[in-house]
């Protein structure tokens, strides 16, 4: 039995996505890992049983439909919420556990997060770019529940990728699986599903646990407009970089589905600088060339493994 585990949730339309980040954790040599593909369809059910035994590390595969608590979901938040229940069918398993969205990519070794959270009591969430300057506010004396809410509304931190210990936060886990529809929930939260795990934390005492990663390793749609990326080559792995920063852990987004990418460029041509649209092009177009390494040239070929809509770029 491998000492982590990671979760990923999807339905057909994410296969390109956990396709790319099951080849990612094989490229960047991770060892005493399990990956756990809880499925929403059959077509998801049958790719993840085709790569079950196509790597070195753990792939386990489990069908949605067979947790309780999200049956009365449509698919999306279906899968969104899935995780919180079958971690604790998991949770006895292993020293640490972590989440990440089916539309990411793997861009290094993640074993250090794995292991900072199995010996302490830290849950490691990413910093939102937009609000996470609110995140210390919660700790300013003599905020009203009422306060703390509208706090947790903003989203300071994200709930993906996220890495912890089950022993100490399986209670959270399941605090966000009981409360996951939040009646009275007020208009305008764009994130729903971060804001009822922040109010998780809040509830069963973690929020002080929380430990923000700084945010270039977790590089999500708007700093793909906003900060030029690099690929650097070192000991024959590729790399994606910030020049003069820290390397890219993760990458969130869709860009590799047709549409998005077009979408985001023909945003940029009516509200950006010439140079503005060249950066935004130019690291789309690295990030891509990731994702055909990951899904074309590395181990587990997409195309031979998966026959359904891809709906790739």
């Amino acid at each position: 039995m491998a000492k982590y585990a990671l979760i990923l949730t999807f339905n057909h339309a994410y296969v390109p996505g956990v396709n790319a980040i099951l080849n990612g954790l094989d490229y960047y040599e991770h060892k005493d890992l399990d990956v756990h593909l809880v499925y929403g369809d059959k077509l998801s059910g049958e790719y993840a049983e085709k790569v079950k035994v196509k790597f070195d590390f753990g792939v386990r595969s489990y069908p949605s439909e067979e947790l309780s608590s999200i049956k009365d979901l449509h698919m999306g938040p279906m899968m969104k919420h899935a995780k919180y229940e079958y971690m604790q069918k998991i949770k006895d398993n292993y020293e640490a556990i972590g989440h990440m969205d089916s539309d990411s990519m793997v861009l290094s070794n993640l074993t250090h997060y794995f292991e900072i959270a199995a010996k302490t009591e830290l849950i490691l969430c990413p910093r939102n770019p937009h609000t996470a300057h609110w995140f210390e506010r919660f700790f300013q004396e003599g905020l009203t529940d009422e306060e703390i809410d509208k706090l947790c509304q903003q989203a300071p931190n994200y709930n993906h990728p996220i890495f912890y210990n089950p022993a100490i936060y399986a209670k959270t886990m399941k605090y966000v699986m009981d409360n996951k529809v939040i009646k009275g929930n007020p208009r305008g939260i764009a994130h729903v599903e971060i804001y009822a795990f922040i109010r998780a934390l809040w509830k069963t005492g973690k929020l002080d646990k929380v430990h923000l990663l700084p945010g270039n390793l977790f590089l999500t749609s708007d700093l793909v407009g906003r900060t030029k990326l690099c690929i650097k080559e070192v000991l024959d792995k590729k790399y994606c970089i910030i020049p003069g920063q820290l390397q890219i852990k993760v990458s969130h987004n869709k860009f590799w589905k047709r549409g998005v990418a077009e979408a985001w460029l023909g945003n940029a041509k009516k509200t950006r600088t010439p140079e503005g649209y060249k950066l935004l092009e130019g690291n789309i177009a690295i990030l891509k060339k990731f994702l055909r390494l990951f899904n074309y040239e590395w181990k587990v070929k997409l195309n031979e493994v998966y026959n359904g809509p891809t709906g790739e770029f």
